[in-house]
């Protein structure tokens, strides 16, 4: 499977495992994302938590236990639409100093 465009779009290896790995089996405990995804145990929920920070994973507590699922692929565009947000707004405050970098730079040729 081609996952470069992921890759593109800032999602990490383990990222991009244990998405695919909750794509595949659907809602499932860590435990079984693990062995799916063969992603470290002492890592798991570090990956898990960046990718509900994203909006690609959610999770439901049946008792006491925590179920992960991945968002419907489709939800990455949301990701990306975020991320172009984001950028925009970067862009426009970057806008606002772009003369005083510029003067910080002339200042340093004299």
């Amino acid at each position: 499977m081609e996952v470069d465009v992921l890759k593109d779009l800032g999602l990490t290896d383990g990222e991009i495992r244990v998405y695919l790995a909750l794509l595949e089996i659907g809602t499932s405990t860590a435990g079984r994302i693990i062995e799916k995804s063969k992603i470290s145990p002492s890592k798991i929920y570090d990956v898990l938590n960046r990718l509900i920070g994203k909006g690609l994973v959610s999770y439901i507590f049946e008792g006491k236990t925590k179920h992960f699922r991945a968002a419907p692929p489709k939800n990455i565009l949301n990701y990306i639409e975020r991320k172009e947000n984001e950028l925009r707004q970067h862009k426009d405050e970057f806008k606002k100093i772009i003369h005083l970098l510029e003067e910080k730079q002339k200042s340093g040729k004299k």
